[in-house]
């Protein structure tokens, strides 16, 4: 049985082409989905694939102030950007079968899939490769596909990959990219630090062991306070609802809490 090993090379065989105006890419795009694709992908939306049980909708938890990670700050940037101006384009994956469990691995977009799962814009489409022919939607046109990616919005990239599917099947796909830097995602990093004044929020009207090594409970020094408000129970998890902070939105309510940058 074939191991999915995850990283650059684990699971799959992956090759940029460029970009789209440069010479010769699009052609061999085009040829590419003519003649090596086995399947061509569909259109579902998100919420359609938690129906089925391809996906769940708190998948990869974050816990914002818990981790470091630049990931951490590029779904925070992606849920600023995506709240603000709307998403630039669908994510994209594929459906595939491991012990017998069909899931969609996402790529590109497995941060813009969490970060809307955490807006709850579960209605957005997700562009789908379907070789095992599980979706019942007709398969996009060429042009159609490339429809999903405005080049208004950034410049528009090409790759080819080859990706485990099962135990011993592969298919071939493209994907197709939006440019955009790391550069967004580590200042998100530094602004989110700074709003922090680069130490933990302090935690105001509650107290629990699980959360003692993430906050403070007394002193000045902090940036982010988190009110919990009466009866309410804070956890781990409830760390993601700072998403919501930004150096422009510096106040946050709901039934729960309320997280105010000082």
């Amino acid at each position: 049985m074939k191991k999915f090993n995850y990283g650059l090379n684990g699971n799959k065989i992956y090759k940029t082409l460029g970009f789209k105006e440069d010479e010769g890419v699009l052609e061999e795009v085009r040829h590419l989905w003519d003649e090596k694709t086995h399947c061509k992908p569909k259109i579902i939306t998100i919420q359609e694939a938690i129906d089925n049980g391809w996906m769940t909708p708190n998948h990869w938890k974050n816990q914002c102030i818990v981790s470091e990670d630049i990931l951490t700050y590029k779904v925070w940037y992606l849920y600023t950007d995506i709240r603000r101006n709307g998403v630039w384009s669908p994510p994209n994956g594929v459906l595939r079968e491991q012990d017998t469990v069909n899931w969609i691995h996402f790529h590109p977009g497995p941060n813009r899939v969490k970060a809307l799962c955490m807006l709850g814009m579960y209605d957005t489409n997700l562009v789908i490769w379907d070789p095992m022919n599980r979706i019942d939607k007709p398969e996009l046109s060429f042009d159609e596909w490339l429809s999903y990616f405005p080049e208004e919005k950034a410049r528009v990239w090409f790759s080819r990959c080859e990706k485990f599917i099962g135990d011993k099947d592969t298919v071939f796909m493209l994907e197709a990219h939006l440019e955009q830097t790391m550069d967004p995602f580590r200042n998100m990093g530094e602004t989110i630090k700074e709003l922090f004044r680069n130490t933990k929020p302090k935690m105001i009207n509650y107290r629990s062991e699980e959360l003692d090594q993430y906050v403070h409970y007394d002193g000045d020094d902090h940036g982010v306070e988190i009110f919990v408000k009466e009866g309410q129970v804070f956890t781990l998890d409830d760390f993601d609802l700072c998403i919501n902070i930004n150096d422009v939105d510096r106040r946050y309510e709901d039934e729960k809490v309320i997280i105010t940058v000082r």
